[in-house]
């Protein structure tokens, strides 16, 4: 099961060092370097640039020591831009970038307890818990996130909540109820699914007849 999710935190990374006040000649430099893959003159100039007060600079240097590893720095970068920062929607690209950091290194509950910080109840964060504990094998807590993102209006999450009712083998009575509630409201990913389940709840009736004429 692919997600999108990921490709999303990196362009929050990309995103957030999209902007600058001061220091901007500094950051752009920097920024240039980066995707030379020069680290060190990056970070030269990440560090210039936050001498003048670049308002991203930290986020920035967060990102540049994620992609050389060393996790401890960027978890630091990365920290010191949340705590920094006042606007919830740019602390919320933060945490998505620290929760992103935390699954990196297998620290899930880090993870978990990071995103479900963010106000709002964000429908980002089920689509990310929903993968971490699906790649986890986690199915009981991946298949809660998924309905929890249905519940918040994203139609495609019934295709993930059969996805991991088949893969735990559970696909229950429970599961097939709500493919049928959401076929009824028009929910086009449901369709094939609840095709499906009457093809099979038929066959289950036919084999169930011949027994008991057997």
């Amino acid at each position: 099961m692919k997600r999108k999710f990921l490709i999303f935190a990196m362009f929050l990374f990309a995103f957030s060092m999209g902007y600058a006040v001061n220091g901007n000649e500094e950051f752009l430099k920097a920024n240039n370097f980066l995707e030379q893959k020069k680290y060190k003159e990056a970070e030269k100039y990440f560090f210039e640039a936050l001498k003048k007060g670049n308002p991203n600079a930290y986020n920035a240097l967060g990102y540049l020591y994620y992609v050389q590893g060393n996790f401890e720095k960027a978890e630091y970068y990365f920290l010191k831009d949340l705590n920094t920062i006042t606007d919830e929607e740019e602390k919320k690209i933060v945490k998505y970038n620290l929760a992103f950091l935390y699954v990196k290194q297998n620290k899930e509950e880090k993870a978990e307890k990071i995103l479900r910080s963010i106000k709002n109840d964000d429908i980002f964060v089920y689509y990310f818990l929903e993968d971490m504990y699906y790649k986890n094998a986690d199915y009981k807590n991946a298949l809660k996130y998924s309905k929890k993102a249905l519940e918040k209006g994203n139609k495609f999450s019934i295709n993930d909540i059969v996805i991991i009712s088949n893969k735990s083998k559970k696909l229950d009575n429970e599961v097939m109820e709500l493919v049928k509630q959401e076929y009824e409201k028009g929910n086009i990913y449901a369709y094939g699914f609840y095709g499906l389940i009457i093809k099979n709840t038929n066959l289950k009736r036919r084999r169930k007849n011949l027994q008991i004429r057997n």
